[in-house]
């Protein structure tokens, strides 16, 4: 992690379909009680996974290459035994 504790920056590893990509990631902190929240997005390109982007009609409708993927994750803290 780099950067300031409420909006670091975070290493993350994304597979799709086999294909692996490593990136930074920006994303926000938030600590509550025992949870600890993570929001963020991030912008990819589908052709980076070998993802050929979707078309019908001969190419007349396509969607874009570049996709968001916006993320909410939740970590709880869970009692030691």
């Amino acid at each position: 992690m780099r950067g300031p504790r409420w909006q670091p920056d975070i290493d993350v590893r994304i597979r799709l379909v086999g294909t692996e990509r490593d990136l930074t990631v920006p994303v926000v902190l938030m600590i509550h009680d025992d949870q600890l929240i993570a929001t963020g997005q991030i912008s990819v390109l589908q052709s980076e996974f070998g993802l050929e982007p979707f078309t019908v009609a001969g190419g007349q409708l396509s969607v874009a290459d570049r996709i968001q993927v916006r993320f909410r994750v939740v970590a709880i803290a869970q009692e030691r035994p």
